[in-house]
This record gives structure tokens, sequence and C-alpha cells, in this order.
């Protein structure tokens, strides 16, 4: 199995294991969007999975077997509302 999920995790945001996240990080700390790589696919034999994390959109890659489980909507919200600008900072940019 490429990813401990056995789904496909294109496009999704998961939870990185605890044992593999320094220690003192917060649980935003850990949430992971899937971009590419074999561990995405469950049929597929290779567990990279390549992305970026939330909290830092920090580019990088982890082991499909590092992935605890999909990220809550209410965990995903978070970083939806961070990411939205509103029309007057938009025109300043």
């Amino acid at each position: 199995m490429a990813n401990s999920l056995g789904i496909d995790l294109a496009g999704k945001i998961v939870v990185v294991k605890a044992q593999f996240c320094p220690p003192g990080t917060r649980l935003r700390d850990w949430l992971f969007l899937c971009e590419n790589g074999f561990g995405l696919m469950p049929f597929t034999s290779g567990q990279a999975v390549l992305g970026k994390w939330l909290a830092s959109g920090k580019g990088d890659r982890i082991e499909g077997s590092m992935i605890e489980r999909l990220a809550t909507d209410a965990e995903k919200a978070e970083f939806e509302k961070k990411e939205e600008v509103k029309p007057d900072q938009a025109d300043r940019k």
C-alpha cells in the first residue's frame, strides 16, 4: 500500500502522525497538502508524497506511511479563512 489510508490523496489535506513531527509543535503544524508522488494512489508501490505544509507553505516530501488521517473540515477551515483576501487589500497589491 502506497499510503496508510489506502485511498487517493491527490489534493487532500492530511494530518501527519505525531511521532514524525518536531516536539513542541501544534496540530496545525502537522497539516500537509498532498499534491504529487507515487504515495498518493493506493495501488502504487512507491510511498513518496510531495506537497506543502499548510502552516508554513514550505514544499516537502513525506512518506505515505507517515499519514495519520484526513484533516477534518474544522481543521481545513482554519486555513481557508487565513487565505481569504478582502477586496480592499487586493486593490493595494
